[in-house]
């Protein structure tokens, strides 16, 4: 699992062979700190600041979809991944997407 390094990604999808996931992450639960949120320091443990730790307080709330076996995915479809350099831009509003490849 990874975010990309990029301003973004263009992924293309291929239903047939399904293997790109995503991290979904339920609203009202940021991945990433949004403007206004509480410093670090004022967070909690280490678990608590860190979005990706097992131990952090909605950790159980992620779950992975497979982004190219969503109903009605073509071949002509595009995934658009926004990448760390917009998260750092927009102070994480629009956070950097988390995803992986799986074997199909």
């Amino acid at each position: 699992e990874h975010t990309d390094s990029s301003l973004i990604t263009l992924s293309l999808l291929n239903p047939n062979a399904p293997g790109l996931e995503v991290l979904d992450v339920p609203a009202g639960r940021a991945a990433r700190p949004s403007p206004g949120s509480p410093s670090p320091e004022a967070a909690g443990s280490e678990s608590d600041r860190d979005p990706w730790s097992p131990d952090h307080p909605h950790a159980e709330a992620r779950r992975w979809r497979s982004v190219e076996a969503q109903e009605g995915v073509t071949p002509f479809h595009m995934l658009v991944h926004v990448g760390d350099f917009v998260a750092v831009l927009t102070r994480h509003a629009f956070p950097a997407a988390v995803h992986r490849v799986v074997r199909p």
